[in-house]
């Protein structure tokens, strides 16, 4: 009886694991030259995976632009050798994480920006031998010269040496309330 329960329970395991769904960044056309924004084509691959119960998004070797994106439950984002997830460089595709779980425009916290960001999410993954680049210097600097050129004031503006504080760019990675990770 041990025997047949255990048997049972690895066929389960492997079932499992077999019935992952997997999306690669080929299967939905993100394209890995670094310098094309892929945000809405991740985040529309990330939602449909976590809707149709889970599974793994992979990019292939590639360098893929983004801004902000949130991972949800049961979704693992997969980086193969030679792929780079690379954040924009531009301060205004980074939002707030209020506004990605809460889907309406919300003011700016720079405690909450993030290149990557999971909310009361439980079974998420980032695994692979790929590489994940904010660019936090380069964001920092774009912040910089966009408040110095008077184009767009930030109200969360610091300078220390005429340089921007690290608090004024996102952050890599930022999970609240996840469970699972």
């Amino acid at each position: 009886m041990k025997k047949t329960f255990l048997t049972f329970g690895l066929l389960l395991l492997s079932l499992s694991v077999i019935a992952q769904k997997t999306i690669t960044s080929a299967e939905i056309g993100l394209v890995g030259d670094g310098k094309t924004l892929n945000t809405t084509a991740l985040q529309t691959a990330i939602d449909r995976l976590s809707q149709e119960g889970g599974g793994v998004l992979q990019l292939n070797r590639g360098t893929y632009l983004t801004g902000s994106i949130l991972l949800r439950s049961d979704v693992e984002l997969r980086l193969d050798k030679g792929a780079v997830l690379l954040g924009s460089p531009n301060p205004d595709d980074y939002v707030d994480i209020r506004e990605l779980v809460e889907g309406k425009p919300m003011p700016k916290n720079v405690y909450s920006l993030a290149l990557v960001v999971a909310y009361k999410g439980r079974n998420i993954k980032i695994t692979g031998r790929g590489i994940i680049n904010g660019q936090g210097r380069k964001v920092a600097l774009a912040i910089d010269s966009l408040h110095l050129k008077g184009i767009k004031k930030d109200p969360n503006y610091f300078t220390r040496l005429h340089r921007p504080r690290e608090i004024v760019r996102p952050n890599l990675l930022n999970f609240m309330e996840c469970e699972q990770v």
